[in-house]
């Protein structure tokens, strides 16, 4: 089974928009009033490569491109995000939509958004694949305002993008996790953050491609660890979870009353599902995260092309501050085991 060049047929669509009708009924069950709730939804690490192929010899990571027609996940994406009854605040894209940050790539990404197969406000995210040194860095800012959707902040800077938006009552922070030459985090979106923290009593949700908790493959090797950073997101009471990518892997932990989660992948997996997520909000906080696969074929990293039902899973968070792959260099634990929380 391959689904390199297989476009998405309308049928494949219309089965994945059918997949999800369980998952509106769990919502509903859930959440009785769904005028009471928002939903933000995660449609991350696209990997998007132009379907021609490149003007170069490039197979991805372990020949990955071989086998995967990333333009087609995203279209299914979008189609099943489309057919939640309850139409998602907006879709975080969070990080490496593009495989290599190239024209041809954003070019694509822009001509999918253009089908009008999803008409959800999205917001952003650089990943690392964004951040390859590559030609189109010298006119990035140009190509952004040729690409960028409705809504979307300019690019003042390609090296290091973040900043914020108020939806819907909550305020919506975007961190660009890159690990610029010996620092974790610039000093510049540092001050950033402690300002947007500060700045007003709204809840506070953030929004990171590279992940600061275990999520249990081999991208653990590359946590994002800022003591500071860690410290100002804990140190503030308005911040109800953080959110990231990256791992190609769902997973949820709660630490100090805050969600830290990921979401799967919408192009390949690492050891789980290819899919997408959601964080369903109302007025006392977080109220459920949930990832759904995507339905049809699809392709894991670790045992290659796989077929999936197009289930859902509302993840219940573990505890970090009592797990022992918590870093007591970067994250507070109480000393008394039966306080840890």
């Amino acid at each position: 089974m391959s689904i390199l060049n297989k476009p998405l047929t309308e049928k494949e669509a219309e089965m994945g928009r059918d997949s999800v009708a369980s998952l509106n009924q769990e919502i509903v069950k859930r959440c009785t009033d769904l005028s009471g709730i928002q939903i933000i939804a995660w449609a991350g690490d696209l990997h998007l490569h132009p379907p021609e192929g490149y003007p170069f010899p490039f197979s991805g990571f372990g020949g990955i491109y071989e086998h995967i027609d990333c333009s087609r996940q995203y279209m299914l994406c979008l189609h099943e995000i489309s057919a939640l009854t309850k139409k998602p605040e907006l879709i975080v894209l969070g990080g490496d939509i593009t495989e290599m940050g190239r024209e041809e790539e954003w070019g694509e990404f822009s001509s999918i958004m253009n089908t009008g197969i999803c008409e959800i406000p999205t917001l952003p995210v650089m990943g690392n694949h964004e951040h390859l040194q590559l030609p189109e860095k010298e006119r990035m800012k140009e190509l952004w305002s040729e690409i960028r959707c409705p809504g979307w902040p300019d690019l003042d800077n390609p090296d290091e993008f973040f900043y914020s938006v108020i939806r819907g009552g909550i305020k919506h922070i975007v961190l660009d996790t890159v690990k610029l030459p010996d620092i974790v985090m610039s000093d510049r979106q540092k001050e950033f953050l402690s300002a947007e923290l500060k700045e007003d009593n709204l809840p506070v949700l953030i929004y990171q491609h590279a992940h600061i908790m275990p999520s249990g493959n081999w991208t653990d090797g590359a946590l994002y660890l800022d003591k500071d950073m860690i410290r100002l997101i804990d140190e503030c009471p308005n911040v109800m979870g953080v959110f990231s990518g990256h791992t190609h892997k769902p997973s949820l932990w709660k630490y100090r009353n805050k969600l830290y989660g990921t979401f799967p992948a919408v192009a390949y997996s690492i050891g789980t599902c290819t899919g997408w997520g959601g964080i369903i909000l109302d007025d006392k906080g977080i109220k459920g995260v949930f990832y759904k696969e995507l339905f049809g074929e699809s392709y894991d990293d670790c045992i290659g092309p796989r077929y999936q039902e197009g289930k859902y899973v509302f993840m219940k968070p573990k505890s970090f501050e009592k797990s022992p792959l918590l870093n007591p260099f970067f994250w507070y634990r109480n000393p008394n085991p039966r306080k840890r929380r």
